[in-house]
């Protein structure tokens, strides 16, 4: 699997907890799960930690035990910034521009 060029890639998850992917206003254009990973991961429209109200809530990723590898590219706009909350063991890999 070829990652997308001209993205910032972050790896998500690996446990539980929550992380600040960006700060700022970015798009979230592409989603690479390298499968075999359980768990949920909340994705919100923040620039803090303190910003995951269920209002800000954009999307949520529900990963089964077994996967395949997959890549997505969902395109998302965010105002704020992206927030992840995970949830079980999830790992996913974020482009954002």
């Amino acid at each position: 699997m070829q990652p997308t060029s001209g993205y910032q890639w972050y790896v998500i998850g690996t446990g539980v907890g929550t992380t600040v992917v960006s700060n700022r206003s970015t798009n979230l254009g592409a989603v690479l799960v390298p499968g075999t990973y359980t768990g949920t991961m909340a994705v919100y429209d923040s620039a803090t930690i303190a910003g995951t109200a269920a209002g800000n809530l954009v999307a949520t990723f529900t990963l089964p035990a077994n996967s395949f590898p997959q890549c997505f590219n969902p395109n998302l706009q965010f105002k704020n910034g992206i927030v992840c909350t995970c949830t079980g063991t999830p790992l996913m890999t974020f482009g954002i521009n």
